[in-house]
């Protein structure tokens, strides 16, 4: 492990810092957990520096400058995070994408323009990996019984404790361990090397690679038939419904990543057996993989028509020109070239996040065409304004309905003049378009569209010496109510709160002898907590409230938690008044 941290300095320092964030985060002290995918990224890319380093370079200059561009790039990655901490989805996909793309990078360089075949190097770390994950896994339930041995024997032990315990396991020992299984490959810095010391690197680089009796049993005789089998359940469904199902219903277009993956996985695993089994297989397999990814391709672009482009089946068809591309050269052109795996996913998968051809621009275009092609195809829109209209099919309102709820957990209202970018706050949608927002039977009408709550704040101190009440209240919007009661702890005054609730909103109001102090309009309150953002927010305390005040009262609302659903709202707040 010395070794380890002399060759990945950097690497084992944003490790070291990560483990650090998490401590904070675990003792909720400080709200550090938006830096944690940026270290994350950061040591990839100090992953793929080092590799680079090792493998194409001698100058210590061109390492110092490769650690300080990994720098910069993760840097500038935590800055526009900064931008986007609001609204995630875009974002976590996109670092989602750069984070196969950095693994596959790390993976794919020892490999270049060497004898090392690329199907080794996965191998390399497939098995460091899985080592890794047993030694940690063997390591916690230690800790965890020595944790409960001193709890029940001993004194209390704190489950913050535990966490912390946990946390130097996984995101410290862990990745440190990992490394260590990660040969040191020949590279250009070693042209010098001596024939002795460059016959003893070979061999450390034979032993990483070499397999057990274990995994080859393993490979042959258990992942091998199952990926065969479920194989064969993709086949028969595809031929039982190629003029039908398969390109209405397609009920295969959420497996066929997963199953694109899985099969190039084995397929590189099975590279290494050298077994008249695994040869079968890697024979076999490309042949069947191309008409599989083929047809739910075609089939993904033809629901195009009708549904539009998500990010979802953007990425789906993605893997599906990837699988078609691997599944054709490995089929007929070359079973053993491993190799052109990792630069066609690597080239797929950048274009997949780099505008005007990302997955989330495309998108966000065919949506918003889509609702443009329904209004148009009834007259609805004029002038750039949107016509009411109850006449509109059922089909097209469902239709509808679901692409505005796509565009608003997008975020991508806003670039649409025509349309407000809280449309399912109160009867809005109802008043734009003529019909109330309307969802497939089989849909759960309680199913939350968008939330917020406010999570792991005890400890924190909330001031209310300068108001006079703190009430705790619930509203659902499920039914229409209304409330009027009195406050209480004023000498020479009567007060009294009333909340008016129904279905589209709710208000409240406070009220002096009937005379009307200051009103709060919860819809308002809803457009600021449920506008924009990610679907299912977290708040802190001081995102929680919110406030209006005249020269009379002040209100302030602090939210515990807020749904939306489709057919209603309920939100769960303290309420503090200051009379002024």
């Amino acid at each position: 492990m010395v070794g380890t941290i002399e060759r990945y300095p950097l690497t084992v320092l944003l490790i070291v810092a990560l483990t650090i964030n998490n401590m904070f985060t675990i003792n909720q002290d400080y709200n550090v957990s938006y830096y944690e995918s940026t270290l994350m990224i950061g040591i990839l890319l100090s992953l793929v520096a080092e590799q680079l380093y090792q493998r194409f370079f001698k100058p210590l200059k061109m390492r110092l400058l490769l650690m300080g561009s990994a720098l910069v790039v993760m840097f500038v990655y935590h800055l526009m995070i900064g931008g986007q901490v609001d609204h995630a989805i875009a974002f976590s996909v996109k670092t989602d994408v750069f984070i196969l793309i950095l693994i596959t990078a790390f993976i794919w360089i020892p490999s270049i323009k060497c004898q090392l075949r690329f199907s080794q190097s996965f191998l390399v770390v497939f098995k460091a990996f899985f080592t890794t994950v047993l030694f940690c896994l063997i390591i916690s339930i230690g800790i965890s019984t020595i944790l409960l041995a001193i709890d029940a024997l001993l004194f209390d032990t704190s489950f913050t404790i535990w966490f912390q315990l946990l946390n130097v396991v996984g995101t410290l020992f862990g990745p440190v361990f990992f490394l260590t299984f990660i040969p040191l490959y020949i590279g250009n810095k070693d042209a010098d090397m001596s024939e002795a010391d460059r016959q003893k690197r070979y061999e450390e680089i034979s032993r990483a690679t070499a397999k057990s009796k274990q995994f080859d049993l393993l490979i042959l005789f258990v992942f091998i038939p199952l990926v065969v089998v479920y194989t064969i359940v993709l086949l028969i469904y595809i031929l039982s419904n190629l003029t039908s199902a398969l390109f209405t219903e397609n009920v295969l277009e959420p497996l066929l990543i997963s199953y694109t993956i899985t099969v190039l996985v084995i397929y590189l695993l099975a590279s290494e057996v050298d077994h008249h089994v695994s040869h079968f297989f890697r024979l076999v397999i490309p042949k069947v993989l191309l008409p599989i990814v083929l047809f739910q391709t075609v089939a993904s672009i033809v629901k195009i028509n009708e549904t539009g482009m998500t990010y979802g089946r953007y990425y789906v068809i993605v893997f599906g020109v990837f699988g078609t591309i691997t599944g054709f050269i490995y089929a007929f052109l070359s079973s053993k070239k491993t190799n052109w795996l990792a630069p066609i996913l690597i080239v797929i998968s950048i274009i997949s996040v780099t505008p005007p051809v990302d997955a989330f621009t495309v998108s966000r275009y065919s949506q918003i065409n889509l609702v443009k092609g329904i209004l148009e195809s009834y007259n609805m829109l004029n002038d750039g304004q949107v016509e009411p209209n109850a006449e509109v099919s059922e089909a097209d309102q469902i239709k509808l309905t679901e692409v505005i709820e796509y565009l608003d957990e997008m975020d991508d209202l806003d670039e649409v003049e025509w349309l407000p970018s809280n449309i399912f706050v109160a009867n809005r949608f109802e008043d734009i378009f003529g019909f109330e927002p309307t969802y497939q039977t089989d849909l759960n009408p309680f199913r939350s569209t968008r939330s917020v709550n406010l999570r792991n704040w005890e400890g924190e101190m909330i001031d209310v010496s300068a108001s006079d009440w703190l009430i705790k209240q619930s509203i659902d919007g499920q039914s229409s109510n209304n409330d009027r009661f009195t406050l209480t702890g004023q000498a020479l005054s009567s007060y009294q709160l009333e909340i008016n609730s129904d279905r589209d909103a709710f208000d409240i109001k406070l009220f002096n002898e009937n005379q009307e102090l200051i009103t709060l309009d919860g819809e308002e309150l809803l457009d600021y907590f449920l506008t924009g953002g990610q679907s299912n927010r977290q708040l802190t305390i001081d995102e929680a409230v919110y406030t209006i005040e005249n020269d009379q009262a002040e209100l302030s609302v602090i939210v515990e938690e807020i749904n939306l659903y489709q057919t209603n709202y309920t939100i769960d707040f303290f309420l503090l008044i200051d009379l002024k």
